[in-house]
């Protein structure tokens, strides 16, 4: 048995420090496994991964990542290359193409380029050439290709021009590549090239085609043994002029990059490895998914992998370097415990916090692999192997007092001996995991196929009873509920009256003890009414004869019967989402003879929701609604929307997409964790909720050097709090307020200047923090005044 501390302490982890973070603050966790593009310079090798720019030292065998937290404007990085200053750019992948210039040596972005650089919306940038003064970016605009032009002024780069008139359609602008005077541009649909003598490549006259004897797809261009050689598929043709002629197609595996080494030898990173080409025959050097790679000074060869980071290669020893992180960028299902450490699902497995690093859960279809890590290196990449099936996402992950997390495993195919429906493991004690499938009829497969399941949305009630929605259920026992003694029940279509259906989508209990359910509106071979289902079990889920249930639609109120989500406030309103807003209802007290007493009209009627939009109520009762494509929209505990209903987007905010999946709390922290298709959102947000006592105030910067451009944070305040900052000796400092906007939430920000606005001198202060309610606290202050 192994033992790995799920913590508190994730502030410890290598990739975020987050414990000093100043209310409003964004940060992200993300996947840098998949890297796309790499560069070697000096002692370090860069890649451009899907969570950022990584960075490794190679004497040092340590890992950095840059992110948005480093002045990047997004982490999804598609493409990476080198200038003549020797700065970096950064192409950026769909749907904001921009372009950022990074300074390896400053480690801060010098230059960026919006995605509407053009006065159109870029989505992508793919690939950069350099010629002299000047550069290119090949651009993708929705399904659109073109390419940017540059010129350098003063050192500085400027936008000059795009070029999208060519001599054919092109698609899918793989790289860009510069040989003499000459640029390259390779596409999915060949390849075409144009003399950067010529004073204007406006027009597409300025660009020749090259004619292959078939179609297919180009990945690049070199120069080998003094020809131009390119790649049609997995076939090599030297290019003269405008003409390919055949020079090698014994090659079997279509090419993803073509390099040479110092001596001058080919190779060819693909799907299956990297092969290298000598005497008219390729040789097998490495196996393994490669994307792009490159050669260092003593011409060792590095490359990228799609899932475990950065590799080399050397003396026909293959390794592979991937540092502490986590899965994947697109996490569906979010869980904080008591302690805030995180625990998040996605298709391919799960990671979750501890006091060391990221641990991760990696899945696969028939073979388990549990290790004992407590002598592993954290700065690397740690994760154990259990054998399920998921095929779509982790739905919701829940965790019981007794350890043991549950998640549903929506769309699992569960022949041929895999595993599949729902999981239950301990971190503690992993190789105890166990899955609930369609053994003994604990959970149903779907209608169309017998192998199938799809186990969605769960909710653990006071009780500990855990209630899992079973969609498409063929035995009709849509709704399941495992009781913390292992006994499970069912209710079937026809328990509920009719009223239950193939499609529920959400679970909420009230305050009486009802459980409340939302479901979908389908119209076709398995139709569904949608709207809301309501059970009264009376408390005893044995008993099914006095169990009372009741179905709410639009004749109702309802905007829509196709609801998404439900959620209980702490004022006991019910918050409805369904496809046309949200609504905000108020439980009638003579319930079931009337549903409601009140149910407004929806509101974010344009905003567009799907069934794994959610609605989430923090620890101070702000309501968080997540969408699908218009970020998260926030209603506060004091009745505002928040940012004039906009919430939190891309364009307002550290949000990592529009896109989000699911959301989660540390209340003590007032940490807000968004798990959106480009990895995993950290706000600070202003919401702290740890009780109605003090806790031990956190003070930072310490000591606070004056002047200072950033103020002195006080951490850990309860809501509505006055600080007075005071001498040793009791003589009067300052007062900070939150109606002044001194306090924001739990933290406090002083500037080291007193009531007249004149600086303190060096010694040291206490802060007293209290409320209305008499409740008070004392921290110390060190001052160092430089002048």
């Amino acid at each position: 048995m192994r033992k790995i501390l799920l913590s508190s302490l994730f502030f410890l982890l290598p990739v975020i420090s987050f414990s000093q973070a100043i209310v409003g603050e964004w940060d992200s966790y993300t996947s840098v496994l998949n890297v796309r593009d790499v560069i070697v310079k000096d002692n370090y090798v860069y890649g451009a991964s899907s969570g950022g720019l990584v960075e490794f030292d190679r004497s040092a065998k340590q890992f950095n990542t840059y992110t948005i937290r480093h002045g990047l404007t997004r982490n999804d990085i598609q493409c990476l290359a080198e200038d003549k200053f020797g700065r970096f750019w950064l192409g950026m992948s769909f749907p904001d193409g921009e372009i950022n210039i990074w300074n390896t040596e400053t480690k801060t972005v010098e230059q960026i380029f919006p995605e509407n650089i053009s006065f159109i919306h870029l989505t992508a940038i793919t690939s950069f050439a350099f010629y002299k003064n000047k550069a290119f970016a090949a651009y993708q605009q929705n399904v659109d290709w073109g390419i940017l032009y540059f010129k350098i002024a003063d050192s500085r780069y400027l936008y000059n021009d795009y070029f999208i008139s060519f001599p054919a359609e092109i698609s899918d602008i793989n790289s860009l590549t510069v040989i003499g005077d000459t640029l390259w541009v390779a596409t999915n649909t060949g390849l075409l090239f144009a003399d950067l003598n010529q004073i204007d490549l406006k027009p597409s006259s300025a660009w020749q085609n090259v004619i292959f004897p078939a179609s297919g797809y180009s990945s690049n261009v070199v120069s080998y043994e003094g020809m131009i050689l390119a790649n049609l598929g997995s076939a090599l043709f030297k290019i003269e002029g405008d003409q390919a002629n055949l020079y090698d197609d014994s090659f079997t595996l279509d090419i993803n990059s073509l390099i040479t080494d110092d001596s001058g030898m080919l190779y060819a990173a693909t799907n299956g490895g990297v092969y290298r080409f000598n005497s008219g025959s390729w040789k097998n050097v490495l196996q393994g998914s490669t994307t792009k790679c490159a050669f260092d000074s003593d011409d060792v060869l590095w490359g990228g992998s799609d899932s475990k980071c950065l590799w080399t290669y050397s003396d026909e020893n293959l390794r592979y370097y991937t540092p502490n992180t986590i899965l994947d960028n697109i996490y569906t299902a979010l869980w904080v415990n008591e302690d805030g450490s995180l625990v998040a699902g996605t298709q391919k497995g799960i990671s979750y916090q501890t006091d060391k690093g990221w641990c991760n859960i990696v899945k696969t279809n028939y073979y388990k692999n549990i290790g004992d890590h407590s002598n592993d290196d954290w700065d690397y990449f740690v994760a154990d192997t259990l054998a399920y099936q998921v095929s779509s996402r982790i739905y919701s992950i829940i965790r019981r007092s007794d350890g043991n997390y549950f998640a549903s495993l929506y769309g699992s195919y569960i022949s041929y001996g895999r595993k599949g429906g729902l999981l239950k493991f301990n971190p503690n004690s992993l190789d105890k995991y166990f899955v609930y499938d369609t053994t003994d009829g604990i959970l149903s497969a779907t209608r169309k196929w017998d192998d199938y399941l799809g186990i969605g949305f769960m909710a653990l009630d006071d009780f500990e009873n855990l209630w899992i929605c079973n969609q498409y259920a063929q035995n009709e026992n849509v709704l399941a509920v495992l009781t913390p003694d292992d006994k499970w029940y069912h209710f079937s279509i026809d328990d509920s009256h009719g009223y239950l259906n193939l499609f529920l989508t959400s679970i909420e209990f009230d305050s009486n003890g009802k459980v409340w359910f939302g479901s979908e509106v389908k119209f076709g071979e398995d139709p569904s009414r949608g709207g809301i289902i309501v059970l009264d079990y009376n408390g005893n889920l044995s008993n099914t004869s006095d169990d009372e249930w009741r179905w709410i639609t639009t004749s109702d109120g309802l905007a829509d019967n196709s609801v998404y989500s439900l959620a209980f406030d702490f004022e006991d309103n019910l918050w409805i989402m369904t496809s046309a807003g949200i609504q905000r209802a108020v439980v009638s007290g003579n319930f079931p003879s009337r549903y409601f007493s009140q149910i407004d009209p929806a509101v974010l009627t344009s905003v567009p929701f799907a069934k794994e939009c959610r609605i989430k109520v923090d620890g101070l009762n702000n309501k968080w609604i997540s969408t699908v494509g218009s970020g998260v929209k926030v209603y506060t505990h004091n009745g505002i929307w928040l940012n004039d209903v906009e919430g939190f987007t891309t364009g307002n905010s550290g949000i990592l997409s529009n896109y989000v999946l699911d959301i989660a709390f540390d209340p003590d922290d007032g940490i807000v964790y968004l798990a959106t298709n480009k990895g995993i959102s950290i706000y600070k947000s202003p919401y702290a909720v740890f009780g109605d006592e003090y806790r031990e105030l956190k003070i930072f910067p310490m000591p606070f050097e004056i002047p200072s451009a950033r103020p002195l944070v006080i951490d850990g305040l309860l809501q509505e709090s006055d600080v007075k900052i005071i001498t040793i000796d009791g003589t009067f400092v300052r007062h900070l307020s939150f109606i002044d906007g001194d306090i924001i939430g739990q933290q406090a920000f002083w500037d080291g200047k007193d009531h007249r606005g004149r600086y303190v001198g060096s010694g040291v202060y206490l802060c007293m923090a209290y409320t209305k309610d008499g409740n008070t606290t004392v921290g110390k202050i060190a001052v160092i005044r430089r002048n």
